[in-house]
C-alpha cells in the first residue's frame, strides 16, 4: 500500500543567508520529494541554514514526510514564494527570522495550515495573541553572545578591544551584538567593541576586509554573527594572527583547516528546533504559542572542537552559564538595559 506523506515546505530567504536557484531532488526513503531551491549562500553554508536542513532531513528519515524547499534573494521573491506554498496546502510551513509578520499573516489567514518560524523574534508575551496554528522557536541570542563576549574577554587581556561584525541590521544581530557587549563588560568593563553590520550574510569578501580594518584598531577577538559570511572572518583571522568566535554550528568542526584560529563557537541548535516543529506536526502533538530555546536548556551550547578553550576558561564560562541559567544574571536585550547593566549578579 503507498504510503501517504505529510508535506513540509521550508522557506529559506534572504535573511537565512540564501539565493534564487533550484537543485535536483535527492531520495532518502521510498517516494520523497526533497526540492533545494538553493542559491548565493546557498543551504550548505555551514552555518544556519546548513543546520536547520540537518533537522529536516533528519525529520525526513525518521518521520517520513516529503521536504520542499523555496529559497528567495529578495522580499518579493520570498512574498511570492509564501504565496505559492500556501496555494500548495501543505500540512506545515516553516520559515526563518527576518519575516515574522509575513508568516504571522499568512498563519492567520490560513488557519488549516500549520505555521513555524525558527528562530524568530516574536515578543516573548505574545504567546496569547498568536494564531492557534503558529509556533515561533525562540533562541536568545543576547544569552549566547553574552557568554562569547565573556570569553572573548577573558581570552584577549592584552589589547582591550573585540571586534563584531553582524550579517544585517536586523533584531537577531542586534541582540546579538547587545548581550556581546554586556558579556564583554562583565568581565572588562574599559574594553572597547568596535562594530559592523556588512549587509549581507553571504559577502565573505567584505566580511573579510571589515574584520582587516577591525583588527587594525586593535581588535584582539572578532565574533563573527554573519552566517555565510564568516568565512572571510576566518580567514583574515588566520592571516592576521587574532581570534574567531563563530555561531550556528561549531566552526572548528565545518572548517578544520582552521581550528587553531577558532575559540569557540556559539551553537544554536536550531537543527533540533526545526525537528521538534515537524515532529509536533507529524506526531499530532501541535500546539500553538512560543517555544524557549537558550543557554539554560541546551537550545544554545558551546562549541570548542578546536581545543582552544583552556580549563580556565571553561571555568569562567561555566561559572556565568549558570548565572544566566539560574536567573542571577539577566541579559541585556535593549539598549537602555546594555548602559544600565553593571555584571554583576541579582544578588550582589
Amino acid at each position: 500500500m503507498k504510503r501517504l506523506a505529510a508535506v513540509i515546505l521550508i522557506l529559506l530567504t534572504a535573511l537565512s543567508f540564501g539565493g534564487c536557484q533550484t537543485k535536483d531532488s535527492e531520495k532518502a526513503y521510498e517516494e520523497p520529494v526533497i526540492m533545494f531551491a538553493a542559491g548565493v549562500g546557498g543551504v550548505e553554508d555551514g552555518s544556519f541554514n546548513s543546520s536547520i536542513i540537518n533537522g529536516l532531513r533528519k525529520g525526513a528519515r525518521e518521520l517520513k514526510y516529503d521536504l520542499k524547499i523555496l529559497q528567495s534573494e529578495t522580499d518579493d521573491q520570498y512574498n511570492e514564494n509564501l504565496k505559492a506554498a500556501i496555494q500548495a496546502k501543505p500540512a506545515m510551513i516553516i520559515s526563518v527570522t527576518g519575516h515574522s509578520d509575513q508568516l504571522l499573516a499568512a498563519a492567520a489567514q490560513n488557519p488549516d495550515i500549520h505555521f513555524a518560524l525558527i528562530d524568530g523574534t516574536t515578543p516573548k508575551n505574545a504567546g496569547a495573541d498568536l494564531p492557534a496554528n503558529f509556533v515561533s522557536m525562540n533562541f536568545d541570542n543576547a544569552q549566547g553572545a553574552f557568554l562569547m563576549g565573556v570569553l572573548a574577554a577573558s581570552a584577549n587581556d592584552t589589547s582591550g578591544v573585540q571586534g563584531f561584525i553582524g550579517g544585517m541590521d536586523i533584531p537577531v544581530v542586534k541582540s546579538a551584538e547587545i548581550g556581546y557587549r554586556a558579556g564583554i563588560k562583565a568581565v572588562s568593563p574599559k574594553n572597547v567593541v568596535v562594530s559592523s553590520n556588512i549587509g549581507s550574510f553571504n559577502d565573505a569578501e567584505k566580511a573579510g576586509q571589515v574584520a582587516g580594518e577591525q583588527h587594525n584598531q586593535g581588535a584582539g577577538v572578532i565574533f563573527g554573527f554573519a552566517g555565510g559570511s564568516n568565512i572571510g572572518v576566518i580567514e583574515n583571522a588566520a592571516s592576521g594572527g587574532y581570534w574567531f568566535i563563530g555561531v550556528d554550528q561549531d566552526q572548528a568542526v565545518v572548517y578544520p583547516q582552521f581550528a587553531p584560529t577558532i575559540l569557540c563557537s556559539m551553537v544554536k541548535n536550531v537543527d533540533n528546533a526545526a525537528y521538534d516543529a515537524v515532529k509536533m506536526q507529524m506526531d499530532g502533538s501541535f500546539k500553538g504559542g512560543i517555544y524557549e530555546y537558550g543557554v539554560g536548556n541546551g537550545g544554545i551550547t558551546l562549541g570548542s572542537a578546536g581545543g582552544n578553550i583552556t580549563p580556565e576558561l571553561q571555568s569562567i564560562y561555566d561559572t556565568w552559564q549558570k548565572a544566566i541559567s539560574d536567573g542571577s544574571v539577566r541579559v541585556p536585550e535593549t539598549q537602555a538595559e546594555l548602559d544600565a547593566f553593571n555584571g554583576h549578579t541579582e544578588e550582589e
